[in-house]
């Protein structure tokens, strides 16, 4: 057995017990609150956010331990891009963090499935996601970024990876201590459900209640 499969599955280990039973759930100061299934669209379940509203309000990525090992590639790759364009803030301040990292968040799922749990995430940098069109006559609120699937079994760890969803951020216009002014978070987000027995997963984006044709996924649970 390799070291590295092996510290994967010691990872996860030690994350597992501070995951939620369901996809939705939070960790306290570092996500989203669990808003509830919202109207309509009852079997689904809201994809939890890191770092709720400004990320790295901390100036840190607010991204727990066992995401940022499932997308340790491109968030060191995303790192890079801001230090190798000498990117910085308008007063000339570097925009990594305290900690190096360059601002990041993701969208996430857990579903624990007898002996293995599967992970579904999207993670919003911008080196790796689109965001909607800058035209002042557009609607659209989600970027849209690469979306991975991991399952976590014993000591196997499998990933699969697939074209670009809809990274619908409820949280996106709330900055730390001011009043929410956008879309009502209750109705704007991304979704997941998940079939065991036809071993997908499905993915979606809702606006303002109503789904999005263009956001619709299945995705194929790797075995």
């Amino acid at each position: 057995m390799s070291k590295t499969l092996i510290s994967w599955t010691f990872l996860f280990c030690l994350t597992l017990s501070a995951l939620p039973v369901r996809a939705g759930q939070s960790q306290e100061n570092l996500m989203l609150g669990n808003l509830g299934t919202p109207p309509k669209w009852k079997g689904w379940d809201r994809m939890t956010i890191t770092a709720p509203g400004f990320m790295s309000k901390n100036d840190r990525l607010q991204i727990p331990l066992f995401l940022m090992k499932i997308w340790a590639n491109e968030i060191s790759i995303n790192d890079r891009k801001y230090t190798d364009g000498n990117i910085t803030r308008t007063d000339g301040s570097s925009l990594l963090g305290q900690d190096g990292h360059a601002p990041a968040k993701a969208l996430y799922s857990v579903y624990h499935d007898g002996g293995r749990t599967v992970f579904v995430s999207m993670l919003d940098t911008a080196k790796f996601c689109e965001s909607g069109p800058s035209d002042f006559h557009s609607t659209q609120i989600h970027s849209t970024c690469p979306i991975r699937i991991t399952v976590v079994q014993g000591l196997s760890v499998k990933s699969a990876d697939f074209a670009e969803g809809c990274f619908l951020d409820p949280t996106f216009d709330i900055a730390p201590g001011e009043k929410r002014w956008g879309p009502d978070p209750l109705i704007n987000t991304s979704l997941t459900r998940y079939d065991r027995q036809a071993g997908v997963i499905d993915l979606i984006a809702i606006r303002d209640n109503k789904s999005l044709p263009e956001c619709a996924k299945r995705l194929k649970v790797p075995q």
